[in-house]
């Protein structure tokens, strides 16, 4: 029965889907699990792995009785996965805004430390280039030496 309506469903939206029935059919039937299946990432179809392999072990083990037990604690689970995996991503961030915060914090020492030092002295003069002695003054080389 529940195949008949999909197909028919599908039908409508594949035969009108302007009208307000194929657009109200679309959303809920097409849309939303594609955004749904768009959103998953390696870890979670790893993590959704895991636990299916965890439940098959706990009902061939166990029996029946794990697989009840498994199903009560299933959206704990699904809550604990999510919730490691947001704090990586703070985790993440925080670490980033440490580290860019302690650079700053070494560059503006650096430059204080400077300051202080700089602060009794007096500024540097450039040492001028002496000019180069010719010793043989017939030599031409000497005179593009000079020269340059």
């Amino acid at each position: 029965m529940l195949a008949i309506l999909l197909l028919i469903a599908l039908l409508v939206i594949r035969t009108g889907p302007d009208t307000l029935l194929g657009k109200a059919l679309r959303r809920p039937l097409v849309d939303w699990p594609a955004q749904k299946l768009a959103g998953l990432t390696r870890g979670r179809i790893m993590s959704l792995v895991l636990i299916g392999l965890l439940i098959t072990a706990g009902i061939a083990v166990i029996g029946k009785e794990a697989m009840q037990i498994m199903m009560m604690a299933m959206p704990e689970t699904l809550a604990w996965l999510a919730t490691i995996d947001l704090s990586i991503l703070v985790d993440a961030l925080v670490a980033a805004a440490l580290l860019s915060g302690h650079l700053r914090l070494r560059g503006t020492m650096a430059r204080l430390r400077g300051i202080r030092r700089d602060a009794g002295r007096q500024p540097r003069t450039r040492r001028r280039a002496r000019p180069a002695k010719a010793d043989n003054e017939d030599d031409p080389a000497v005179y593009w030496a000079l020269a340059a």
